[in-house]
């Protein structure tokens, strides 16, 4: 900031004097200013890096679209939140009723509805096994898992269907009461990045029917994507 302000003044005519202005407080306040931009500018850098490249989120969308639209096809006349993919992180997630505990938390799902308020799925590490969700069986299991003909429930399902739903679907007859599930046909698979387990691949339909064959298909095709895309978000 050595440039004399009358000078920029004199060269830029008529927008000269605001210039001179602006470079005249710079220079001024120069003592505390140059140290916050040097902060804001680590803090942007460390937030980039945390939050990851925008041009990586778009690629993981269209993945997942990808998926969908290979496994599910074109389902003319429904809704796209009827036939879902949701790839899940397995993360620490702070509640101050269980503190530092282990989750599956929603990373990235298809389309461009129902994307609040997806259920998340807590993960005991040191007591596998537990009534976690279909996609904290997956997290446990080798190799893909896959469900169907589940029944459909409402508020007047009855207690063997809600119980039959539970049991299929690794989850807890309350929970579901709680939030009650449309989908009638799942497939999850645990994802690996860098030989290790990240998270889980979950497809979900409202049909009671859903091609083992083709999500295992697209899981294979993508599966070496998902290694490359996912360190750098």
């Amino acid at each position: 900031m050595k440039a004399k302000p009358e000078e920029v003044s004199r060269k830029l005519g008529e927008a000269g004097p605001f210039v001179a202005w602006v470079l005249t407080h710079l220079q001024q306040n120069a003592w505390w200013l140059s140290p916050v931009l040097l902060v804001a500018a680590v803090a942007m850098k460390g937030a980039k890096k945390f939050l990851g490249e925008p041009e990586v989120w778009k690629e993981l969308q269209r993945v997942i679209d990808d998926i969908r639209s290979d496994v599910y096809g074109t389902q003319s006349g429904s809704y796209h939140h009827h036939h879902r993919v949701t790839l899940y992180e397995y993360r620490r997630r702070w509640l101050y009723w269980i503190p530092w505990s282990f989750w599956l938390m929603p990373f990235v799902r298809s389309g461009h509805t129902s994307k609040s308020n997806v259920r998340c799925f807590r993960v005991h590490p040191k007591s596998p096994g537990c009534l976690n969700g279909f996609a904290g069986k997956a997290w446990e299991s080798e190799g893909a898992i896959h469900v169907e003909q589940l029944p459909s429930l409402t508020t007047s399902s009855t207690a063997d269907e809600y119980s039959r739903y539970a049991e299929d679907t690794n989850m807890a007859v309350a929970a579901l009461k709680k939030k009650l599930s449309s989908s009638r046909s799942y497939w999850a698979v645990r994802v690996m990045v860098k030989g290790e387990p990240w998270g889980v691949l979950v497809l979900d339909s409202v049909s009671d029917t859903l091609s083992k064959r083709k999500a295992d298909g697209a899981f294979k095709q993508y599966a070496r994507v998902f290694s490359l895309l996912l360190p750098r978000v």
